[in-house]
């Protein structure tokens, strides 16, 4: 009798236990996958801010966005978002900006 209740309570543990690692698991994925998305998308809102006026504000705006991405982003992101914003040959400003959206919809799981 006491070996079943031993055996059933050593049960709930490990289930409590196992459910509770996954459930901390899901909750870290969850908040890397917000944090990756605010910085992207407040990087690219910054960028189109700067675009569109160009003030030492903005500047210190897109550079924020981009200290964000730098510690969130994964290296094919932060590869693409270095190779957008050091490109010189407005010829190569669509391919840029196509490769930076594949890599953050690639990296956000939208594709």
């Amino acid at each position: 009798m006491y070996e079943r209740t031993a055996f059933l309570l050593a049960g709930i543990l490990l289930g409590a236990i196992i459910k509770d690692f996954f459930d901390k698991r899901k909750e870290k994925r969850e908040r890397i996958y917000a944090e990756k998305k605010e910085a992207y998308f407040g990087f690219l809102e910054a960028c189109q801010n700067l675009a569109n006026r160009v003030t030492p504000e903005n500047h210190h705006k897109l550079g924020y966005w981009k200290l964000r991405c730098d510690l969130v982003g994964t290296p094919s992101v932060l590869k693409a978002i270095n190779d957008f914003l050091s490109f010189d040959d407005i010829n190569m400003a669509p391919h840029v900006t196509e490769q930076l959206q594949l890599v953050i919809k690639s990296d956000l799981d939208l594709d």
